[in-house]
């Protein structure tokens, strides 16, 4: 008698891990990009509280993360002027805003005219989180078009409005 298996008992255990693999794939893509999203949130939510810091040191807001009490590893800046848009930080006196490339691909965007604008979009997703904070009022708006615990890209794609169901 030959030991082995038959040909009938491969393919089922064959069958049995595609099945695996097709439910886990999706939850695994989920996870992931419910991970990135919340990187963005806690990364801009630091950005809020080193700007509060910052305003109530100097009386001010700020556009530039080297002037915050944060460290991104910036990859590009695109710094925003009355004149236009700049590649370098030549009066950052009249800085509006910057839009950050960090190393890890994320992009940031940051405008300070006259209240602060933060928006983090993680790389590779259409959603991104936005805060809102108006430093004279005390005011702190967050945007978000998802929740943290039933992300789904699919259904976030679909309706693009930015919604205050945040969920964490």
């Amino acid at each position: 008698m030959k030991k082995g298996f038959t040909l009938l008992e491969m393919l089922m255990v064959l069958v049995i891990i595609g099945i695996l693999v097709w439910v886990s794939v999706p939850q695994y893509k989920i996870a992931i990009m419910s991970t990135r999203y919340n990187r963005g949130r806690q990364t801009a939510e630091a950005i809020y509280r080193a700007e509060q810091a910052y305003y109530m040191a100097h009386g001010k807001l700020t556009a530039l993360l080297e002037q915050l009490n944060v460290s991104y590893p910036v990859k590009q800046a695109v710094y925003y002027t009355p004149e236009g848009e700049s590649p370098t930080n030549d009066a950052p006196e009249d800085l509006l805003g910057v839009s950050y490339t960090l190393e890890n691909g994320d992009e940031s965007l940051m405008n300070t005219s006259g209240f602060l604008f933060v928006s983090y979009t993680p790389k590779g997703m259409h959603a991104s989180y936005r805060l809102n904070y108006v430093p004279q009022a005390e005011v702190v708006t967050r945007e978000c078009g998802v929740t943290a615990r039933t992300f789904d890209p699919a259904a976030y794609e679909e309706d693009a409005v930015y919604g205050s169901h945040c969920s964490w």
